[in-house]
């Protein structure tokens, strides 16, 4: 009886291994099947996570693997095809289900692309002695090629398309290479490969064997990204004179290695640039000779910035190519870094090629970083000393940029930081305007004029009295104006809340045309339309009689309109902070203020009578204190991320940095602030070369065409600070959705409907007076406390800095004494922020 059980519990114990357990074990290979149902002879791998599996007995065994998508490369040929050739190529991902693993999974090639080679007769030639070859070729990074083959000529290969991109065939009796790209959007798969005698010409290699003599070198051409052509391949030589000869196509660009054997060590010579042949049919290569380790870090460091260190490049010869060194004679981490601060040994550690040395910083104070490295045979030790200083310099401002995100900065945000210290040092100079929370334009001007050169014309409106005018607003008076450009067809809509109350009086429009060119123009029209708000139809409008008029070289010609009744403007807040932080600059100052702006390399210098205008007008006002309304004293704020800042935008190579951070950044916040609009919804989509921000913020983001496309002498190469505030002041800024950016575009005038918009976003006070532009140097302390009391106000300004010195910038993109140490400047930024401890 007990056997009876026993033998009846081993039987259960077994078909329970076989109905549930066993049954599950995977035992999944992949494998390839031909048409005839033939198992194919095939090698190649499966690579996952760094790893690889490897074909054996023309199986790859999945068995292990989880499900997902992985890479493969394989290839192979049918049982009775000569060994030296395939027939069938895998270079891409494959998708394993888990019954691919279980139970296996079978390529069919015939489903594949067919590719078919032949070359030509005049050049390279499929002889007897099988010395050509083909091959197909993966461009994997600028230095690397991968080739799988060979495969026969002039017979149809089955290949799967993804991962390969060309296709090879060498020669080997005349060590020629040819490649081509491969088509695949090409319905016809047939590539014939060529090339004749007259492309061809004779390279010189010559190595300098002044430290290493060797008698045999490896030379390979590779490709670059230009047309994947090459002529020339990999070769062999052997002489005793350090002279070898290579025949190469011209007209190509070649990427370049070589490498040698010496007492157990390998050594690899690689370009850093492309070899280009389009003239000389006697080149020569130079390399060998003394070995260095090339610059590598910085000079200056920041507290807790990290050095960074990789060795890949590091070793160079007498020609400045990359060494690689191989040795059978010792370990692979052959780099070895001291590092000492202050003389004192702070780290030490081995390395090898592939690894880099990093090192956080964080004591100011005098180091030196020396890097050894044993070149075996070829120069024994060498070494190099890299002194470099850690400062700490504690304070920072913000600063928005407008070249978009990454690219241009270490931490891809859009921003960088300009140190306190810096700041002073550079004498770096901030252009600002007050804000107003409850502005409502009520009296326009709708001009339409017609002229070919709208530079010529300057707009004056006044009103009483025409040769006593009560009040008078000019217009398009710039530094740089419009240019040698027509007017619109359209209207142009403009401001004049600021000539008001007018209780029936005469309202006065001056054209001047100047005589500087010969063309004259017309005014067409010319209405005043009383409104009560943002969006309303006109409860009154007024319109000049007696038009179209002529306009007359250097004079003014003036329309009036009679009776005209306008109420005083509505605005409830009487004072300005700013304003009354502020002063009419001396001429001594206003003089300083003009020696400041010829350091704007995008700015064109501004003619001396201008600068007297804008003295007598008072256009421009110093700050030399500022007291908070917010006097809570943080020793940090950041503006940008309020919700009413705009997200980072991105300017393209048009040279509108100006009106970028005056208009998309300033004004767009300011007028999001005034009317507390949220834009932290707001992205920036990036698209054609530049991007938009996200649409369904397009009316309440300022545009900088607007600004830019009056005030740049319509020629794309910058504007003037001061005209773009005083366009913002006097004009105001329409809304992304009535004058998008356009890269392509940098003089049309905007719409009627963009000029009509733009009254809404004046920052400008209802006191005329007060319309200011204000200024400051930051050369001192002091002028560090104004610019950080106006931030913690909620004032933004614009500053300008010099954009070469972006690739200075430190890890943290920290601008500081020593790595910003410029006068001439060249690009406009907006300053958003500070830290105390940054």
């Amino acid at each position: 009886m007990k056997k009876t059980c026993v033998f009846i519990t081993l039987y259960l114990f077994v078909f329970f291994l076989l109905s549930c357990g066993l049954r599950t074990i995977p035992s999944g290979t992949i494998s390839v099947r031909l048409t005839d149902g033939r198992q194919a002879k095939i090698e190649g791998f499966l690579a996952y996570d760094g790893n690889v599996l490897v074909c054996q007995d023309d199986r790859l065994d999945i068995s292990s693997l989880q499900a997902g998508t992985y890479t493969l490369v394989l290839w192979g040929r049918a049982p009775e095809s000569p060994e030296e050739y395939n027939d069938f190529l895998w270079v891409g991902p494959i998708e394993l289900s888990r019954q691919d693993i279980i139970s296996g999974k079978t390529l069919r090639p015939e489903t594949w692309e067919p590719v078919e080679v032949s070359v030509e007769e005049r050049g390279l030639t499929e002889g007897a002695n099988e010395s050509v070859k083909c091959f197909f070729a993966r461009f994997i990074d600028a230095r690397d090629t991968a080739l799988y083959g060979p495969f026969p000529l002039n017979r149809a290969i089955a290949v799967h398309a993804e991962g390969i991109e060309g296709v090879v065939v060498q020669d080997l009796s005349t060590q020629t290479q040819v490649t081509q790209r491969i088509d695949w959007t090409r319905p016809d798969k047939r590539y014939t490969v060529d090339y004749v005698e007259e492309e061809i010409s004779s390279l010189t290699v010559a190595f300098d064997r002044r430290e290493v003599s060797p008698k045999s070198l490896r030379f390979t051409a590779l490709p670059t990204e230009e047309g994947y052509m090459v002529y020339g391949g990999e070769a062999y030589f052997e002489n005793e004179t350090g002279l070898f000869e290579l025949l190469f196509g011209q007209w190509e660009a070649y990427r370049w290695e070589a490498s040698f054997y010496e007492a157990g060590t390998t050594y690899h010579i690689r370009s850093r640039e492309p070899l280009r042949l389009d003239w000389s049919y006697l080149l020569t290569i130079d390399l060998g000779g003394a070995l260095h380790l090339t610059k590598v870090g910085q000079p200056y460091y920041t507290i807790n910035e990290r050095i960074q260190i990789g060795f890949n490049d590091l070793i160079r010869d007498a020609y400045d190519h990359t060494v690689h060194i191989l040795s059978e004679n010792r370990d692979s981490r052959c780099f070895y870094v001291s590092l000492e601060r202050e003389g004192q040994l702070v780290f030490s550690g081995r390395y090898a090629y592939d690894e880099s040395f990093e090192y956080l910083l964080e004591d100011a104070g005098a180091y030196t970083l020396e890097i050894t490295v044993d070149t075996e045979a070829w120069q024994g030790r060498i070494n190099r000393e890299y002194p470099f200083e850690v400062i700490k310099e504690t304070g920072a401002f913000k600063i928005a940029n407008s070249f978009g995100i990454g690219g241009w900065e270490n931490i891809p945000d859009g921003f960088l930081w300009m140190t306190y210290e810096a700041m002073k040092q550079s004498h770096i100079s901030a252009w600002i305007i007050d804000r107003r929370p409850d502005y409502v334009p009520t009296t326009l001007a709708v001009i339409e004029i017609a002229h070919e050169k709208r530079r010529d014309i300057t707009l004056s409106i006044g009103t009483g009295n025409p040769e006593s005018p009560n009040a008078t607003k000019t217009f398009f008076n710039y530094v740089q104006h419009g240019g040698d450009l027509p007017f619109p067809e359209n209207k142009i809509v403009l401001d004049i809340t600021d000539l008001c109350p007018i209780q029936g009086e005469t309202v006065t429009i001056g054209l001047y045309d100047s005589d500087i060119n010969a063309e004259t123009g017309t005014l067409l029209s010319f209405s005043i339309e009383i409104t009560e708000g943002e969006g309303q139809s006109p409860i009154r409008t007024y319109y000049a009689t007696g038009l179209p008029i002529a306009t007359r070289n250097g004079q003014t010609v003036t329309v009036r309109i009679e009776g005209v009744q306008a109420p005083e403007a509505r605005e409830s807040n009487l004072t300005s902070k700013l304003f009354e932080s502020s002063r009419l600059p001396t001429r001594e100052e206003l003089e300083a203020i003009e020696r400041d702006h010829l350091k704007l390399e995008e700015s064109p210098p501004i003619p001396s009578e201008r600068w007297d205008t804008l003295y007598e007008q008072g256009a421009i006002r110093v700050i030399d204190a500022y007291v908070p309304e917010n006097r809570r004293r943080e020793g940090a704020v950041d503006l940008s991320t309020s919700k009413y800042f705009p997200p980072i935008g991105n300017q393209g190579d048009k040279n509108s940095c100006v009106a970028w951070s005056t208009g998309y950044y300033v004004t767009s916040y300011y007028n999001a602030w005034n009317h507390d609009l949220d834009l932290s919804g707001a992205e920036w989509i990036p698209a054609g070369g530049v991007g938009y921000p996200t649409e369904a913020y397009w009316d309440k983001l300022m545009s900088p065409d607007f600004i830019y496309h009056q005030i740049n002498q319509g020629v794309d190469e910058g504007s003037a600070y001061i005209d773009a505030y005083q366009l913002i002041v006097d004009i105001g800024a329409c809304v992304w959705g009535y004058k998008p950016y356009d890269l392509e575009d940098y003089t049309s005038y905007p719409s009627e409907m963009a000029w009509r918009n733009a009254p809404l976003h004046r920052q400008r006070h209802v006191n005329a007076e007060m319309n200011a532009i204000y200024y400051i140097s930051c050369e001192t302390d002091g002028d560090i406390d104004i610019f950080k009391n106006l931030l913690r106000d909620g004032y933004l300004f614009t500053i300008a800095v010099n954009s070469n010195f972006y690739s200075r910038l430190s890890q943290n993109d920290l601008w500081h004494t020593r790595n910003y140490d410029v006068i001439l400047t060249n690009h406009a930024n907006t300053v958003v922020g500070f830290d105390d401890e940054h």
